[in-house]
């Protein structure tokens, strides 16, 4: 059952979150930052873009309540596979499948990442009961190279690290784009936000939303594909999909962004995407600094063989990267 709340906020300043609860007190505050994060929560008719929002006078919140967020949402063990590429006593470094969300949330509660590390690493539950271990995230769409951290002072450490963009990623990806008029390589440093009417969807914003900024480059380009290599510099929320989409250059097979819309029209690849859990966007290398040793670490994944199967199809040769 659904239940929807309207509220009015009369005062000068006070945060989004700390105002529900003292207006809903049969819900705790985790469990409405959980529904804010979810995109059940409208200030002034558009998703609430974060639970720590500063509300103005006048400002006008909606609330949308369902069962769900009524039951405890933690982590539950579970057996299931997960490649492991590196591990010791304060880090484990997997390859994500493509179609795993990272961890629980309103909607996808097993079957993440996380139940799958807990059962191997049960001290990570010690950290937190939703996101054991968890210091940055891929899409559910997603595949390839993670960081988790197995104890505390890993987890403080590393999360310093993205926090201060001292982490380089790199990501492949393969995209339609119109090829003739694109240059070899490019900075988009757009602000992004939560769409307005969206709850599961991102934008890109002029005067709202996060600074975000994302470095690519073409490594080869055939007729509308292009194969990119792509650096983020920030860590938002479908950060390389939203900028690469608002540079008409959509991953291809994410139906979130207009990159879908090409498997109508090619059969071929069509067939490979159909059975693939993914789109053609895959995290391939991290390089972060050990929490404990001070070394600098680079672990690389090759993507899956769905992705390379595409990649044959679109450019007629294996996948190479540099």
């Amino acid at each position: 059952m659904k239940e929807k709340r309207k509220f009015l906020f009369e005062g000068e300043k006070e945060r989004l979150d700390i105002f529900l609860r003292d207006k809903n007190p049969d819900l705790t505050r985790s469990q409405i930052k959980l529904l804010i994060d979810a995109g059940f929560v409208l200030l002034n008719s558009k998703i609430a873009e974060k639970a720590g929002i500063f509300l103005k006078n006048g400002d006008n919140v909606e609330i949308e309540i369902n069962d769900e967020i009524r039951e405890e949402l933690k982590v539950e063990p579970q057996d299931i596979e997960v490649p492991i590429i590196y591990e010791d006593e304060d880090i484990v470094v997997v390859n994500k499948p493509a179609g795993m969300t990272v961890h629980p949330a309103i909607g996808h509660r097993k079957d993440t990442l996380a139940n799958a590390l807990a059962y191997r690493y049960r001290e990570i539950l010690k950290m937190d009961k939703v996101r054991p271990g968890i210091v940055h995230r891929l899409d559910k769409e997603v595949s390839g190279v993670m960081v988790v951290a197995r104890n505390y002072r890993a987890r403080n450490l590393l999360a310093e690290q993205f926090k201060n963009k001292l982490v380089k990623k790199t990501y492949i990806a393969c995209a339609i784009g119109q090829t003739d008029n694109l240059p070899s390589e490019g900075v988009i440093s757009k602000n992004i936000t939560r769409h307005p009417t969206n709850r599961i969807k991102m934008c890109v914003t002029e005067n709202e939303g996060r600074e975000s900024i994302t470095r690519w480059k073409i490594l080869k380009r055939k007729e509308r594909y292009l194969f990119l290599l792509v650096n983020p510099l920030t860590g938002r929320t479908h950060q390389i999909r939203v900028h690469l989409s608002s540079e008409k250059m959509p991953v291809i097979g994410d139906n979130l962004y207009g990159g879908a819309k090409i498997l109508k029209i090619d059969a071929g690849l069509a067939e490979i995407m159909n059975g693939y859990n993914g789109i053609l966007l895959h995290s391939h290398s991290l390089s972060f600094t050990h929490p404990s040793t001070g070394e600098e670490m680079t672990f690389k994944t090759a993507p899956p063989p769905s992705f390379m199967k595409a990649f044959r199809h679109l450019f007629g040769e294996e996948i190479e990267i540099p």
